[in-house]
């Protein structure tokens, strides 16, 4: 996560830089060259959950199990609610990547919210994707299935602790 951000305010241009945590300000007066001042920013336990929680899903973005692993805790536990499924540890985690990533090859998540604390992140987003394979006992259906879902991300000791993912079952039965 290098992405340098800058915006505009009023006549300064301020940039972050999430490398350096750094908070770059340059000023632009007219008829002057620009000065530039940099003001050290401390991070939170929030912004360091979120950066984290970002890497998570960067790295599910880009099928990059490893990296998706490592963001997690060795004890962390997965668990869609309502069906009473859970996933216990790395392992088991990477099997349930790898049934998601088969029975929704194309599976993207739009993040519609997020909100993050210094204990938890709570993103909710839009899953849509070609349904190929079994999802969660589901048998396939070959068709297109789309459903919202929220996940639950706690943290400790900077780690995700695992995803508690809440969803409308019944959205994804009534279109296979």
């Amino acid at each position: 996560m290098n992405t340098l951000v800058s915006w505009r305010l009023g006549g300064s241009i301020l940039r972050w830089s999430p490398v350096v945590s750094r908070l770059c300000y340059t000023y632009m007066t007219p008829g002057r060259a620009p000065r530039n001042q940099e003001k050290r920013v401390t991070r939170t336990q929030t912004d360091l959950n979120v950066r984290l929680w970002m890497e998570h899903v960067l790295a599910e973005n880009r099928r990059d199990l490893d990296r998706l692993i490592d963001t997690l805790s060795d004890d962390a536990v997965y668990e869609i609610v309502p069906m009473k499924k859970f996933w216990r540890g790395k392992e088991e985690i990477r099997r349930f990547y790898t049934m998601l990533w088969t029975a929704i090859p194309d599976v993207k998540l739009d993040l519609i919210s997020r909100v993050a604390d210094d204990r938890y992140v709570v993103e909710e987003s839009h899953v849509h994707g070609m349904h190929t394979g079994p999802l969660f006992g589901i048998p396939p259906s070959n068709r297109e299935i789309e459903f919202d879902l929220v996940i639950y991300f706690p943290f400790k000791d900077s780690k995700i602790m695992g995803e508690r993912l809440y969803l409308d079952v019944n959205s994804i039965t009534s279109q296979v």
